[in-house]
């Protein structure tokens, strides 16, 4: 679902800029979303021109070949600003993120790049969440946990990712009394999950003799399934089925 996950990516890179850009590149953000790819390239320079060494330039440059999908230039130019600047939180957070969305199984990299945001900006909690995802994906399920709970802190009520990851981990942990607990309070309604993640939820709901709340997974999976023109598989079509 690599596709979700680089929206995903798109979206939290948007909010990570939000809280982080200076307000002297803020308009410079805004007015990319609306001029061609070669158009952008020419506004960023145009706006570092008596800064040409400032880090932010190339954060800039790295979201463009992002959103291009060029992975090479895009690691480059993430690489650049933190050679730039050692103390530049949001070219190592960011850097982070765009790694997990490319799924290059280098999670003990992402680490090293979460953890050093982390440590220059421990008010920028979405940075949780991506050590939290590298952490379960490198099978330290309790480092996740810890991570995935600070960022239910404070950003619970906005973004489902924290809860999602803490769940995961407390499968992994064995630890089902607090899993059925949190997920009997889970509202599924108007929920938009990736579906790997609706899955697992209908997988431990089922394993909990939950039916209902299995079978609206499965059809949660679906929907998002469909939300990215992607092909519903079979198997998931036939859990439906056995709902009906």
């Amino acid at each position: 679902m690599k596709k979700f996950i680089f929206l995903v990516f798109v979206f939290v890179s948007k909010l990570l800029s939000a809280q982080s850009l200076p307000e002297e590149y803020e308009a410079v953000m805004d007015e990319l979303s609306y001029i061609s790819n070669p158009q952008k390239f020419e506004k960023i320079e145009a706006a570092f021109t008596s800064k040409p060494n400032d880090p932010w330039q190339y954060w800039m440059i790295a979201e463009v070949y992002a959103e291009m999908n060029d992975d090479k230039n895009t690691r480059l130019n993430y690489e650049k600003s933190i050679q730039l600047d050692a103390n530049f939180s949001a070219g190592y957070g960011s850097y982070g993120r765009y790694l997990l969305a490319q799924d290059t199984l280098n999670f003990k990299r992402v680490i090293e790049l979460s953890s050093k945001a982390i440590e220059l900006a421990p008010r920028e909690i979405i940075y949780r969440i991506d050590r939290a995802q590298a952490y379960y994906y490198a099978k330290n399920y309790e480092s996740a946990l810890t991570d995935a709970e600070v960022f239910n802190k404070y950003l619970g009520d906005e973004l489902l990712d924290g809860e999602l990851m803490a769940l995961r981990c407390l499968n992994a942990l064995g630890r089902q009394e607090e899993l059925t607990k949190r997920m009997s309070a889970l509202n599924l309604s108007q929920m938009l999950v990736e579906p790997k993640d609706a899955l697992f939820l209908a997988s431990v709901y089922s394993a909990q003799g939950m039916k209902e709340e299995a079978c609206i997974c499965y059809r949660l999976a679906a929907e998002s399934y469909d939300f990215f023109s992607e092909e519903v598989p079979t198997k998931v079509l036939e859990q439906i089925k056995k709902c009906e």
